[in-house]
């Protein structure tokens, strides 16, 4: 082989080198972006409540249904949000994973302390079982 013939096919080796090199790095990219994506994952040693004044603690974290040290995911903790909001004790609910914490944070509704009746003297209470009279003094 010529000098010139050897050179040129050294040349092309090392082009084809540095076609494999770019196709390898070119199609990296895609190789990360089809990797599946994994759902965000929560452990809990600690569930803590806050705001309940009324609601006990253990029924607040039985609405939520999540047990200390049970793995739960994201859409999980959404469920429990919902179970503990439709329980229709609490005007807000709020769900905060920190660490190994699970912050529940709740605002229940105000209650009703005291009903004034003004203007009547009395009025009848009726139903299909029974009927009576009210006075008020």
């Amino acid at each position: 082989m010529s000098g010139r013939v050897k050179h040129i096919t050294k040349l092309a080796r090392e082009t084809s080198r540095v076609a494999l090199v770019v196709g390898l790095l070119a199609a990296t990219p895609i190789v990360y972006l089809a990797a599946p994506a994994f759902a965000q994952e929560f452990r809990f040693n600690q569930v803590t409540v806050t705001g309940n004044q009324r609601v006990d603690t253990p029924s607040v974290v039985a609405f939520a249904g999540i047990e200390r040290g049970q793995t739960v995911s994201a859409g999980a903790l959404n469920e429990a949000y919902q179970r503990i909001v439709n329980s229709g004790l609490f005007e807000s609910v709020e769900i905060t994973p920190r660490g190994n914490t699970l912050q529940i944070t709740v605002q229940e509704w105000p209650t009703i302390n005291r009903i004034n009746i003004e203007g009547m003297k009395f009025f009848i209470v009726a139903n299909n079982y029974m009927s009576f009279i009210i006075s008020i003094d």
